[in-house]
């Protein structure tokens, strides 16, 4: 098990109500992380054009992460 800490933005901290949340996990990639999140928080659904950043840095969701790792959830950025 992993202890990673992951930062809520947008509809996603909308969706569970909190900011952060520290947790383990035996997740072994972003998308695995958020498919667990998906699992125990009902309101979170898949966001298809949603982006993940790993200890500050844009990652792609299929990135391993490992113990201590800070994952960023955050909606796609629209331009106008």
């Amino acid at each position: 098990m992993k202890q990673v800490t992951v930062r809520l933005f947008a509809v996603f901290r909308d969706a569970i109500g909190v900011n952060e949340i520290d947790l383990q996990t035996g997740a072994h990639t972003a998308k695995d992380l958020y498919a667990e999140l998906c699992r125990d928080h009902r309101g979170l659904h898949h966001e298809p054009n949603a982006l993940v950043a790993i200890n500050e840095t844009i990652s792609d969701w299929n990135d391993v992460i490992d113990d201590g790792d800070v994952i960023l959830l955050f909606p796609p950025v629209a331009g106008g």
